[in-house]
């Protein structure tokens, strides 16, 4: 397991099949789940120590994500239903009408809105969340249904060039940089053929979500996306990297400024460059 400064090898018994890792935003706690465990399980690594999170219905644990606040945890099960856990006293609110089990998840940067996808549509729904009164309060407070924020439908384009390009499908994982601001998504289709681009959009979470399309980033012929996450400390706006099929990680940086920023320039009287939405070539890796 990757960590901050060290790498930690984990001895673990040879029938525990663990197929989804969280770590907490202090990097303290490790959220370890299986999908034949109906356990959370909840590792303390300074102390040691291990907690069992377990709630009775929808069989074991598929796919956690740790909102980057710290103040919530996703995890969904292998059936349609999927829970939200608040992170001080560990109670839990559930979701179960979903259409099939949940596929991709992630957080928006202050943990109010979660973005989903099943594994049977091309959409990308959104939940929104209470946020706590002050640090000793615990709340969840999810929306009681959640909202249809994309249509990923496919649909075909024409290129410059006059070539004819099908887009969209099904998500295969998605991730949002920590300004709220971009989006990613790699999809697949009804096969499970990963299709050989990520798709990104521009996102604005306050005061209500906004989620347009931006463009594609394709790689080169034959390649697909395995892995796509945005770096925590780009001060230019957002840097995606992503890990094709063929071995090979581009970083692709898009270049705005986040919309704090504006609204601190505007304060101050101070007229912003015009950068915002500039993707430029990707820096070559070595």
């Amino acid at each position: 397991v990757a960590c901050q400064s060290c790498v930690l090898i984990w001895h673990v018994e040879p029938t525990s099949l663990a197929t989804s890792l969280a770590w907490d935003p202090s990097g303290r706690i490790l959220l370890s789940a299986s999908p034949v465990d109906t356990s959370l399980m909840a590792w303390d690594v300074p102390m040691e120590t291990c907690v069992p999170l377990r709630r009775l219905g929808g069989g074991g644990v598929s796919l956690i994500r740790w909102s980057p606040d710290g103040s919530k945890v996703f995890s969904a099960t292998p059936s349609q239903l999927f829970r939200v856990w608040e992170t001080k006293q560990w109670t839990c609110e559930v979701w179960t009408k979903c259409t099939s089990r949940c596929k991709a998840a992630c957080w928006s940067p202050d943990g109010r809105t979660l973005l989903f996808a099943t594994e049977s549509e091309p959409i990308i729904y959104s939940l929104t969340f209470s946020t706590s009164i002050d640090d000793t309060s615990t709340v969840i407070g999810g929306s009681q249904s959640a909202v249809v924020s994309v249509s990923l439908a496919e649909m075909d384009l024409s290129t410059e060039d006059g070539n004819i390009v099908r887009v969209g499908g099904l998500v295969q994982s998605m991730v949002m940089d920590r300004h709220g601001e971009r989006l990613a998504v790699t999809l697949h289709d009804d096969k499970e053929h990963v299709l050989p681009y990520v798709a990104l959009f521009r996102t604005r979470i306050n005061p209500m979500l906004e989620i347009t399309p931006c463009g594609l980033i394709q790689g080169e012929s034959g390649e697909y996306p395995l892995h796509v996450s945005f770096q925590p400390s780009f001060d230019k706006g957002a840097l995606l990297s992503i890990i094709w099929s063929s071995g090979v990680v581009r970083y692709v940086p898009l270049y705005f400024i986040p919309s704090e920023e504006i609204q601190n320039i505007q304060h101050r009287h101070v007229a912003p460059p015009s950068l915002n939405g500039q993707i430029l070539s990707p820096i070559p890796s070595h």
